[in-house]
């Protein structure tokens, strides 16, 4: 039976099929760590939207519970995955040492009494009752997330490679919300309020997943940072109105703001190397040098 509790979880779920449907071509080619990804976000939503329909017989919803923390389990590993390799710092030992502490992680899920002792009704749903290796699973969820964001946030400053740096940024953006939901629904749970949260950090990690997904594609990659302030993106583009609505700052100079833009992308893209930058743009590696001593001088 369908009752109000259970329409944000079905909310959720629409959303991410939609987002799948949608961003399906872009997913194609996607790592295997953003496949992952959505896949332990979709066990996650699918398993709490079941336990809305254990209310009267708890222990009945044992499975979907500990099916859900598993796939949250895979879920925030793929994540940190996702950051290591955004930064082009996962090896093959890095992804053993992942996949072995995920199954780490995992394992008290699948021992009877270990991290789920039961599980209790809180009148709309149902919840967990915490086992004495329940501490176990909590880490395997808080931990990836944080080593995600403080990854991401190094990254995005220091990375030498500025499309690592970008999509380092976007990997951070993204999963802020995640971060302060499970921050949130743990300091909530462990004050002692009994609360099935799940629907909550559905929510948050749809939106995650939408950034990534939608960000796939360099140009989207372009699009999305232009939105956030205080950007290199978000500055051009503001100074780009600015040229394009005061036609008194004249062609040279927007002519010339925009060559600069385009030189920088095609950096970007050529990993710093300006002999294949200057292919790209069609001129010689002389025209490209002098048009950046231009540029610096401007500057």
């Amino acid at each position: 039976m369908v009752t109000v509790y259970t329409l944000p979880s079905i909310l959720a779920l629409a959303l991410k099929l939609t987002v799948f449907w949608f961003g399906r071509n872009s997913i194609a080619t996607a790592s295997a760590w953003l496949w992952l990804f959505f896949i332990g976000l979709f066990g996650m939503n699918l398993s709490e939207l079941v336990t809305f329909y254990y209310v009267a017989n708890p222990q009945a919803g044992f499975f979907w519970l500990s099916a859900y923390y598993i796939s949250a389990v895979l879920a925030f590993f793929s994540l940190l995955a996702l950051s290591l390799d955004n930064a082009n710092r996962l090896n093959v030992w890095g992804k053993y040492l992942l996949v072995g502490t995920m199954v780490v992680s995992i394992l008290p899920l699948l021992v009877p009494g270990a991290a789920l002792a039961g599980v209790e009704s809180i009148g709309y749903s149902i919840t967990r009752i915490a086992g004495p290796y329940y501490f176990m699973v909590q880490l395997g969820i808080l931990v990836p997330l944080l080593f995600a964001l403080i990854i991401s946030l190094y990254f995005s400053i220091r990375a030498v490679s500025q499309t690592s740096k970008r999509r380092s940024q976007i990997l951070l953006i993204s999963c802020m919300p995640i971060f302060i939901s499970v921050i949130g629904i743990m300091g909530v749970m462990h004050a002692g309020v009994k609360v099935n949260a799940s629907v909550i950090l559905s929510l948050m990690i749809t939106f995650t997943l939408m950034i990534l997904i939608y960000t796939e594609h360099k140009e989207r990659q372009y699009k999305f940072m232009s939105l956030i302030p205080a950007t290199k993106e978000y500055r051009f583009i503001k100074r780009l109105s600015r040229l394009v609505t005061d036609p008194a700052m004249g062609l040279e100079q927007g002519r010339d703001f925009i060559e600069q833009e385009m030189i920088r992308e095609a950096l970007i893209m050529a990993g710093g190397n300006k002999i294949k930058a200057a292919s790209m743009l069609g001129v010689s590696r002389q025209t490209l040098q002098r048009k950046l001593d231009k540029g610096d001088n401007s500057a």
